[in-house]
């Protein structure tokens, strides 16, 4: 009999297939093996991109920062021009960063300086929709806003804003001067009812705010 012919016994039978359980053990731990070492490498890729990330955050905050210093600076010398040159590159290299937050301020204040009132009002703006608040910095966009509007001769629609400041920070100091500033508005355009209202609500409501004494005053007259 040939040997294509001879059946195999159980024993090698048993062989066949324990060899070939071999091969496919061998083959399913070469193949997650070569998926072990390619998740390594994606995790060390993710570590290294992470950071990369990070330091790159890093060395903007630390430019950002420094091209701020350099605005203050030519700020402080009324370098106007220097002024906007600098806020402008550091909010479109830098935007997002807490240095671009106040060179943002920065910008709009020279703006509106400068008689530029829809510019400042675009970038006091972008300050609250765009960057993390901080109260004293989110009064200060606030209050740009509505001396935008003042300026455009929007004494109610500033009023109004002025307001909303108040009722949205009740428990601030500010809120306080936002009402003041409300006051004044309704007094330009002679509105006293209202005007006289702020005045007193500021008296019983802060009566701990610097200009509780002069509302007080001013309430008085009316």
């Amino acid at each position: 009999m040939s040997k294509a012919n001879k059946k195999l016994s159980k024993e090698e039978l048993k062989e066949d297939r324990f060899v070939e359980w071999a091969m496919s053990a061998a083959e399913f731990v070469r193949q997650k093996s070569q998926l072990v070492i390619a998740a390594g490498i994606f995790v060390i890729i993710v570590i290294l991109s992470v950071n990369f990330i990070i330091s790159s955050q890093k060395e903007a905050r630390i430019e950002a920062s420094a091209l701020l210093g350099d605005a203050i600076v030519a700020d402080g010398n009324r370098q106007n021009d220097e002024v906007i040159r600098l806020c402008e590159l550091l909010i479109a290299e830098y935007a997002g960063t807490p240095a671009a937050a106040q060179g943002t301020l920065l910008l709009a204040n020279r703006y509106f300086a400068l008689g530029r009132f829809a510019d400042a009002q675009r970038l006091y703006q972008s300050y609250l929709d765009d960057y993390e608040p901080l109260d004293v910095l989110v009064f200060a966009a606030w209050s740009g806003v509505a001396a935008c509007l003042e300026a455009e001769g929007e004494f109610q629609r500033a009023a109004k804003l002025y307001q909303e400041y108040a009722e949205a920070h009740a428990a601030t100091m500010q809120a306080s001067l936002a009402l003041f500033e409300a006051a004044r508005c309704y007094g330009s355009i002679g509105d006293v009812a209202n005007q006289k209202e702020i005045l007193v609500r500021i008296t019983k409501d802060f009566a701990e705010s610097p200009v509780a004494r002069r509302a007080k005053d001013l309430a008085e007259m009316l």
